[in-house]
């Protein structure tokens, strides 16, 4: 939308980045009771409203366990808008043992959430960056998500990709990761070389060139490019 009410070399594109915590690393001995994590689980982090597609997780997790693949599910996000529990569906009755959510969960409990995760997946509608999936890659998890709007730009070849809309799809990706050796090792270290990519000091970085840039053209206002004194 932007760029069709902007002249193109008025626009600079400038990626967000990945905090430094979000790493693999060893795991806390009561971290797993504290929360009450099922033993193998599926990932989302997402704030909980429509566009993020929770129902698909559902969706998605029934097919598994109807091929055999009894694996948990778990959720954590903030309430946002619209939302309405999937869980509490009579459709999804039988799975509730299986999932977890937890809202508000402290950022540094977060890189923990992602490091035991058997997968990281994010059915996503629309996305106006998609940090979650970065987070995931940087802490050695394997991602699958929507091939929909900014994803697949953020991921590149480091995720493997579905239609938002076919929870058989999503189901068929992560029976791949949750149950393929060879590519769960790919997308492994395919992810963390992504997100090594991703870094707040490079965004802080390119935001101040732009600042610079738009400043030395416009002749007008004054650039401050060095620490105050």
């Amino acid at each position: 939308l932007a760029r069709d009410l902007v002249q193109a070399d008025r626009i600079e594109v400038v990626p967000l980045g990945v905090a430094e915590r979000f790493a693999p690393g060893a795991s806390a001995d009561d971290f797993a009771t504290r929360y009450d994590l099922p033993d193998s689980f599926v990932l989302c982090v997402a704030v909980f409203e429509p566009r993020k597609n929770h129902a698909a997780l559902l969706a998605a997790l029934r097919l598994l366990h109807d091929r055999g693949r009894r694996i948990g599910l778990v959720l954590v996000g903030r309430r946002g808008w619209r939302w309405r529990d999937p869980l509490k569906e009579s459709r999804f009755a039988d799975l509730r043992p299986w999932v977890r959510v937890h809202h508000d969960v402290p950022d540094a409990d977060l890189p923990e959430f992602y490091r035991r995760a058997a997968a990281f997946a994010y059915p996503s509608f629309h996305e106006g960056f998609g940090l979650p999936p970065l987070e995931a890659m940087s802490c050695g998890t394997p991602v699958v998500c929507s091939n929909t709007t900014s994803l697949p730009e953020v991921g590149g070849p480091a995720a493997l990709y579905v239609d938002p809309g076919r929870p058989g799809e999503l189901a068929d990706a992560l029976d791949r990761v949750l149950g393929g050796r060879a590519l769960r090792s790919r997308l492994i270290e395919a992810g963390l070389a992504r997100a090594a990519s991703f870094r707040w000091r490079r965004t802080a970085e390119a935001t101040r060139s732009v600042y610079e840039a738009v400043c030395s053209r416009s002749g007008r206002v004054p650039c401050v490019t060095g620490p105050a004194t």
